[in-house]
C-alpha cells in the first residue's frame, strides 16, 4: 500500500509538473508571436536606414532571419503589404494590434474610401475568414447570372443520356423534381434544454452534404453543425434548420453575415453588413464578446 500511494504521488507531481511545462512554454510562445510581429511592423523603417548595412549585415534578408527569424518570402510579404496600407491609418491600427498578415487579405483591394470597412472587418474575423469573406464578395460582385457548372463523377452511358436531356426544355424543371423524389425525409424536430444533437438527426442532417459545409460552392469539410434559428433563443433539434458549416462559413454566419440564412441554402449569399435589427445579432454579439473574454483571459 505504501508503495502504491508513493507511486501515485509521483504520478501526480509529473502531471503538476507537466501541466506547468505546458502552461510556461503557451505563455513563452504567445510573448514570442506578438515580439515576431512587432519586428514584423518595423521592416519598412529597417529597409528605409539601411539598419541591416549599419549592423554588418549583407541585406535585410539575413538580418531579419538572425535577429528575429524571419524568412525572406516573409519578409517580402510584409514589405508588400505594408506598402500598401501606407495612406490607410485604419488598415495600420489592425496591423499594430493583429499582426501584419491579419490584413494581407484586404491590403489590395482597400482604398482610402473603404479602408475604414475592411479594417473592421479584419478586426473581427479571422484571417481565415477574412479570406472567405473576400472571396465570396467577389463572387457576388462578378457581372451578370453565372450558369452553375456541376461536375458528376458518373459512367460515360450514364454522362451521354445526360447530355441528350439536357437539351429539353423543361430539363431544370424535371431536375428540380427529380432532386425533391429523392431527398430524405427528415426526422422529427427534438425539444431539449441539452447542447447534444441525437444521433439520428446529427446523421440525417451530415449526410445531406456528405460531410462537406453546405454553404454554395464550398467543398470543405463541416466543422459545426449550425442552428439557424440559434440554439440559446428555441433549445430545439431541428433537422430542417441544422446546416454543416466549415470553420469560415460558421464564423460569419454568427457576424450576421449570410443573407437569407433560415431560406435554402441554395438561396444563401454573403451580405457585406449584418443587420442589427435582428434578434440573431444580439445574441450572437453576447456569444462572440464571451469568446473574446475567454481567450483574453490569462491562463
Amino acid at each position: 500500500m505504501l508503495v502504491f500511494n508513493l507511486q501515485k504521488a509521483q504520478n501526480t507531481s509529473m502531471n503538476k509538473t507537466q501541466k506547468q511545462l505546458d502552461q510556461d512554454f503557451s505563455i513563452f510562445g504567445a510573448k514570442a508571436l506578438e515580439w515576431r510581429r512587432k519586428c514584423e511592423l518595423l521592416l519598412p523603417e529597417i529597409d528605409r536606414h539601411q539598419v541591416w548595412k549599419a549592423c554588418g549585415f549583407s541585406c535585410i534578408y539575413e538580418y531579419a532571419a538572425k535577429k528575429a527569424g524571419l524568412s525572406r518570402d516573409k519578409v517580402n510579404e510584409c514589405l508588400r503589404i505594408l506598402k500598401k496600407i501606407e495612406d490607410k491609418p485604419a488598415l495600420q491600427v489592425i496591423a499594430q494590434q493583429k499582426g501584419v498578415m491579419a490584413i494581407q487579405p484586404v491590403a489590395t483591394i482597400a482604398t482610402p474610401e473603404t479602408e475604414k470597412f475592411w479594417a473592421e472587418k479584419a478586426n473581427e474575423m479571422s484571417k481565415h475568414t477574412l479570406e472567405t469573406f473576400v472571396r465570396e464578395i467577389r463572387q457576388q460582385d462578378l457581372p451578370g447570372e453565372v450558369k452553375a457548372q456541376v461536375n458528376l463523377n458518373i459512367n460515360p452511358k450514364l454522362a451521354k443520356k445526360l447530355d441528350q436531356i439536357q437539351k429539353r426544355a423543361d430539363f431544370e424543371e424535371l431536375l428540380e423534381k427529380f432532386v425533391d423524389s429523392i431527398t430524405e425525409k427528415a426526422p422529427e424536430p427534438v425539444k431539449t434544454a441539452s447542447r447534444h444533437i441525437p444521433v439520428h438527426i446529427k446523421t440525417h442532417v451530415i449526410n445531406k452534404t456528405n460531410g462537406k459545409c453546405a454553404f454554395p460552392g464550398c467543398q470543405k469539410p463541416y466543422k459545426i453543425l449550425h442552428h439557424t434559428q440559434r440554439f440559446a433563443l428555441e433549445k430545439i433539434h431541428d433537422p430542417d434548420r441544422l446546416i454543416p458549416l466549415c470553420k469560415a462559413h460558421e464564423e460569419l454566419a454568427h457576424l450576421g453575415l449570410i443573407e437569407n440564412e433560415e431560406g435554402p441554402t441554395e438561396t444563401w449569399k454573403i451580405r457585406k453588413l449584418p443587420n442589427k435589427n435582428s434578434y440573431k445579432f444580439y445574441v450572437d454579439e453576447m456569444v462572440n464578446i464571451t469568446k473574446h473574454n475567454a481567450i483574453a483571459a490569462p491562463p
